[in-house]
Parts: C-alpha cells; structure tokens; sequence
C-alpha cells in the first residue's frame, strides 16, 4: 500500500483548517493559510476517527536551482503531516508514489506503514524546546533540497545500514581468556536492547542459557607464537583459514579439535553443538629473535553451521538419529572445510588502559543525603572522586549502559561493560564506602517507570547534582520536580575545554533555570567567555546516524571534574546560588576561573504565560528612565520561551540604537546595529538567547499604562514574531513600576505589574 492509500484508509474524515484541534496542526495550517509564508500550500486536512490525530496534505515547494540532481525530487512534493499526541513532534511522509525510496534519512517504520522523513539529528525533547510551524516546514524544504543534490549524508557519517540493528552488541570478557573455556554470547540484562557479553557456560547457568533465544557457541583458540610480517588477506571459510596458520607456522587444527572434543565431552554444554559457531583466535607476535610483545585477535563467524557440524566435516564427531558420539575409524576423513563459510570479524577487545590512582582529599564531616543525575562520563567521575574524599551519594539514576568506546573517559572499569552505568556506579561506591551507601535507579529521568523508585527518591534528599548534560532534564529540575533539595547542574561545554556549575541559592532563589539564563547573559557580556560555546571536534560516531562523539582525553575531563567536586562537595554551597566556569588552555596549560553570583529573579504571571524577569534588568532600566529625564527611551529586549511550559525569561535589555528618537511622550527604536546585536546574541549562546521584545520608559509623572503607540507596538512585535510561537512582550517603566503587556496568537491580550520592584 502506498502512503497516499495508507492515509486515506485511515484519515476518513475531512475537516477545514479552523475545524483543527490539535495545537501544532492549527499553527502550521495558520502559517500557510493566512499568505504570510510561501514554502508551501495546504491541500486538506484529515482526521482519524479513533485516535483524533490530524494530517495535513500538504504541496512543499523545494528551493532547487538549476544544478544537476543526483535524486529524482520534485519542484512540488505532496507531502502529509502526521500530528499525534500533543507531547510528540509532527512527522512528515512523501505520497509521490515513485519518491525515490533508496535515499538516506528515513524514520524506521511497521511492515505496511508509510516512512516518515528523519529531519533532526537531536533528540526529540531537545528539538521541542525551539520548535515552531515554520521551522519545521523549511526543515522539509532542506531535507528535500538536500537530497535532491545527494548532499544530506555527509561524508564523515556512517552508511545507513541495509537493516534495523538486531539489537545484539557482542563484548569479550575482561581479563586473559584460557583455551578450553566454553562460552556462549549472553545478556547480562534482560532489558531489551541491552548489549550482550561472553560468558563462561557452568553446570548452574547451563538452564537459563538453554532457554535464551540467539545463542552462539564461543570457542577461543591460543595459537603458537609468530613473528611479525606481512599482512594477510582475511580468510573467508574454514579452509582458507586453517591454510593462513599453517603457512606461519602455527597450526590450529589440532587446537580447533580439541576444542569441539571439550564440548561433546562435557557434562553440560553439549547443547552448544547446535549453536552457530564464533571462532576467537589470539595469536601473540614478536620480533625476530626477541619475545612476545603484542597479540592480534580476530574472530570469525560460521554461516549456516553449528559447531557440530563443524565437528562432523573434521571428522572427529558425528550424529545419528539425533545422538552425537565418535566415529570408529583411527584416522578419520576431514571433509571440504571450504564449505564452511566465514563472516571475519573485528571484535571489542576489553579496554585495557590502567586507570590513574584518583588522589584523595579531606573527607567531608557532614553526610548530605544526596542525588545524582546521571552516571555518564563526567557524572561518574563526579562519584568517584567525591567518594573517595568521602562524599556519599544516597541515589544514582541513569537509564544507560557502558559499553567499550565509552571506557575513554567513563570512570568504570573494563569488567562493567554491559553493565547499567547506574548500577555499576551504586556498586563500585558501595565497596568504596560500604554496602548500603548508595541506591542505583536504573530508570529514565524524565519518563519513569510506572510503580518505579524513581522519582519518589528525590523527596528523601536534602541535594540534588545534575551531571545528565540535558536542558531538558535541568528544566524538569527547575520547574517540575517535587522537591525540598537544593539543585546544583554540572557539565561540560560542546569543545569539552570549559567546565559549568550551577548552584542554586538557598530556598531555591535564584533555581535552576534562571541560574541557566544568566549563564547565558554572561556568555554575552563576558570577553573572556568567547567561544566558549563553539562546538568540539568530532572523533567518531556511535549509536546511529549523526550521533557524534567529540574527542576529548580524559586528562582533561579528570582536570575539569576535579574542579567541579571542588566547587559541589568540598565547599559550602553558596547562599545566593553562583555560576562557576572553568576554562582548560590547549594541553591543559592553563585553567581560568569565572565566578559570578546567582542573580534574583521576580515573576509576574501575564495571562497563561509565566513571566520571569531578572531583577538586576529592571533596576538597570529605572537607572535609564533616570538618566532621559523628560524623554521616553528604550531598546529591545532578549530572553527565550519555554513554550511547553508557557514560560518566559526576560534577562537583558539593549540601550537604544543611536538613530532612536527620543520625545517627551514617545519613543522611536532605531535599527542601526540591532540585526547585529541579535546575530552576536546568538552565535554566543548556541541560540538559547534570542530577541523577544522591546522595552520603553514612560517620563517621570506617568504611569505605566500603554499607550495607543504602545498597542501599535505590540501589534509590531506581534506581526515580527507571528512564527516563533511565541507572545509579542513589551516591558514598561513608569511612577507605579514595570509592567509586562503580552500578545498572543489568539489575539489575547495580557498585562501585569512585575512585584517586588519599584522604580529609581
């Protein structure tokens, strides 16, 4: 069924654009219909009787010039816009019946379901933080674009794989395996997706491992030492590969039989002679005339044959009625191993690098009940060195698992891998400071387990340190949390090279969240802060298309995390809350310190929209108001939107532009050098800060109350931001006050005075 077909089978109902009910189907139909936007035409709208999800039909109009196309994309793309639950992005599906299907970039979807387009790299939760109508829609227009050119993957990416991963993440055990030990492919988590690990077959396990789907039987072979030489060409079945060792002088065959004969001997693993075979071979290599210096390990994988099959074609086992036993003759026939089939194999040796002894300090008199979010790099070392200064965590919570690449810069060992990082973490603190010490919650923090630990826990604490490096997570912290704890955030910035703290003050003034808005304004304002938000460079991908890790050693990770343990666990926490960053020079010449204090903020509820203003600003802007005397002045306002929270930060103002006009009873901003304020703005702070209005004093003697010119404002502002979903905000200054005057897309109109603050 084609995805024309599939929508209309199950989107039966047709509706108008004013008869939508979902928020983001009602904001994009609203940016098409109205003749403001020209990037695309609405076609119809749908509905689905049971479910109430709405579609969009859709006419995307692709920006293509007049080079060659690589993909077959049109200039006019019928697209459909899925809109379901209002916690969930919309998605985009082509109906042309012959898009070109081998593109890259398309959402996994159920056999017989339509392929939606991949249009963000980032985590869905990061993308609804900015999220709006005409971001998304010109998102499809560059997707499409992209791919028309055959530009969309980059080349430093992975290829897209031919399959869905098969969920299954083979580790070698840690430490020297013998020759002789059986061992099949397992799970140590019965969580799905989970990576799987070797593990010893022994009389105990033999029940539980019988019952598991996907079994490999696991044969290592030692072979004789060789010297070094040429490279050979990689062996692609059995005989090729027994040739290849003959040839250096180390012959496996012998090796191999026995190890089958282990198996069939065995009193509990003989279930393994049915398994597919993965053949590990370590050979050590070292120099003419000297000793062994290194070892070179590969693997190699059966096609279509168990290990006892294997045993049979070497002659030395065979199978009757469904029975093994050995054959008779002295000198059995070894059939054509060049039948066996190999898959070669580059496997994830355990990660052997010696961990550095972490130093100790003083320890800490007072035991803090405390919390930790996130047991990643930087949070599990955050653990470890404040453990070992005897700081103790109550809680651990993180929802992820350690695997090889990770043991560059996590603070668990190689015997973890496949482990739940929290548990692990829970675990090693605990044989630090004594069982019972710290709880592992294995669980996602912002969407629990249902009847879960987490996030009940959080109540039992009087601390909470962040390290999961998630907005997201810190925003749920701030603003949703059930909590009494007073909240610090940690982490590191995109280059690696800068580590942040965030400390709340006491009574959580200033919180989390405000604490993160004037991080952001020091960004600005600060010089020796610049490019502190530049992005790191990218040292391999992991974990999907466009999921990059960013090469940092781990010298200076445990350079930085030693100041961040200085700033959460050594000293006390500062009663007016204070933002803290540290900046490592190239090869960690150097560390500067940046510290400034938690900054108040007041609240004013404005209609359905929480507005929170940074006190320090309507102080700065009585001192203006003070300074102009008998004229109004003002400037444009900066600060972002929670728009899933309808929140709103105001947290810096802008003097005037010097072609501003100044009367006694009104203000004209000018333009010169605002464009460039805005685009510095941003490229400081990686887009979290961005314009989101204007403010204006009224002269001495009057009030705040707006003015026509003030409505004729806030209409402006209203039209310039009609896409950013997002309220049209003016700020004034007069006798009573500052008062906030907000406009939304309904035309709701909105106004309160900010408590708390009285004019110079």
């Amino acid at each position: 069924m084609d995805a024309q077909a599939w929508f209309a089978e199950r989107f039966t109902e047709t509706i108008s654009p004013d008869g939508l009910t979902k928020p983001r189907a009602r904001q994009l139909a609203a940016l098409i219909t109205t003749g403001g936007y020209d990037g695309a035409l609405l076609l119809e709208c749908r509905r689905e009787p049971d479910s109430g999800h709405e579609v969009l039909i859709l006419k995307v109009l692709v920006p293509l010039g007049q080079r060659a196309l690589v993909n077959t994309i049109e200039p006019d793309e019928p697209m459909a816009v899925l809109i379901g639950r209002d916690d969930l992005l919309p998605h985009a599906y082509p109906l042309r019946p012959d898009f070109p299907a081998h593109v890259p970039h398309f959402n996994v979807a159920l056999p017989g379901q339509p392929r939606s387009l991949c249009l963000y790299e980032t985590p869905a939760d990061e993308v609804r933080r900015t999220y709006t109508a005409i971001g998304f829609v010109e998102r499809i227009r560059w997707w499409l674009a992209e791919t028309a050119y055959g530009r969309l993957h980059g080349d430093a990416q992975p290829l897209d794989p031919l399959f869905q991963q098969a969920g299954l993440t083979l580790i070698l055990p840690p430490g020297d395996i013998e020759p002789g030990t059986l061992c099949v492919a397992t799970r140590v988590s019965d969580r799905l997706n989970s990576p799987v690990r070797l593990v010893e077959v022994t009389q105990e396990n033999v029940p539980r491992l019988q019952d598991e789907k996907g079994l490999h039987a696991v044969i290592f072979l030692r072979s004789q030492p060789v010297e070094h030489g040429r490279v050979r060409d990689i062996p692609f079945d059995m005989a090729h590969l027994v040739g290849v060792y003959q040839d250096i002088g180390a012959d496996i065959s012998d090796a191999l039989k026995a190890a089958l004969l282990a198996i069939y001997n065995s009193t509990h693993a003989k279930f393994l002679l049915d398994q597919p075979l993965i053949l590990i071979i370590a050979t050590p290599l070292m120099r003419a005339g000297g000793g062994v210096e290194a070892k070179t390990v590969r693997a190699f994988i059966t096609q279509d044959v168990t290990s006892g099959d294997l045993a049979i074609k070497l002659g030395i086992l065979l199978k009757e009625k469904g029975l093994w036993g050995r054959p008779l003759l002295m000198q059995p026939e070894v059939q054509d191993l060049a039948a066996v089939s190999l898959i070669p194999a580059d496997i994830h040796e355990p990660f052997d690098r010696a961990r550095a002894q972490l130093a100790s300090g003083s320890p800490v008199n007072e035991a803090v009940p405390t919390a930790l979010l996130g047991a990643g790099a930087l949070g599990s070392q955050i653990a470890f060195f404040a453990g070992r200064g005897g700081y103790g965590f109550r809680i651990i919570v993180d929802n992820d698992y350690l695997l090889p690449h990770n043991l560059a810069r996590h603070a668990l060992g190689p015997e973890y891998v496949a482990w739940s990082k929290a548990v692990a973490v829970g675990r090693e603190l605990n044989y630090l400071l004594g069982d019972g010490t710290a709880e592992a919650i294995h669980d996602d923090i912002l969407y629990p387990s249902e009847g879960g630990r987490w996030p009940a826990a959080l109540g039992e604490m009087r601390r909470v340190i962040d390290a999961s490096a998630s907005v997201p997570v810190a925003r749920w912290l701030a603003c949703d949390a059930v909590r009494e704890a007073q909240a610090a955030s940690c982490f590191l910035n995109p280059s690696g090279r800068d580590a942040v703290v965030l400390i709340e003050g006491s009574g959580r003034s200033p919180r989390l969240d405000h604490l993160e808005m004037s991080y952001y304004r020091h960004l600005v304002g600060d010089a020796g802060l610049a490019g502190h938000l530049s992005p790191g460079e990218v040292a391999l991908y992991v974990g999907g298309c466009r999921n990059p890790s960013v090469k940092i050693p781990q010298t200076q990770v445990a350079a930085l995390t030693g100041c961040v343990v200085e700033a959460l666990c050594r000293r006390s926490w500062p009663d007016t809350g204070g933002i803290y960053v540290w900046r490592s020079g190239e090869g960690l010449t150097g560390i500067t310190y940046h510290a400034f204090d938690g900054e108040p903020y007041e609240q004013a509820q404005v209609g359905e929209w929480t507005v929170w203003v940074r006190r320090g600003l309507l102080g700065e802007m009585a001192e203006a108001r003070q300074r102009a005397g008998k004229l109004e002045t003002g400037g444009i306002l900066v600060g972002t939107w929670d728009r899933d929270r309808k929140i709103a930060y105001v947290v810096n103002h802008y003097d005037p532009p010097p072609d501003s006009i100044h009367e006694p009873t009104g203000f004209i901003r000018g333009t010169v050098g605002v464009y460039e304020t805005i685009v510095d703005i941003h490229a400081k702070t990686a887009d979290n800060l961005t314009y989101i209005g204007e403010w204006h004093t009224h002269p001495v003697g009057y009030g705040t109350q707006p003015s026509r010119d003030d409505e004729r404002l806030l209409w402006w502002i209203h039209d310039a931001l009609r896409w950013s979903d997002a309220p049209a905000l003016i700020l004034i200054v007069g006798d009573d006050g500052a008062r906030l005057v907000l406009k939304d897309e309904a035309d709701h109109y909105a106004e309160a005075l900010v408590d708390g603050f009285a004019p110079a």
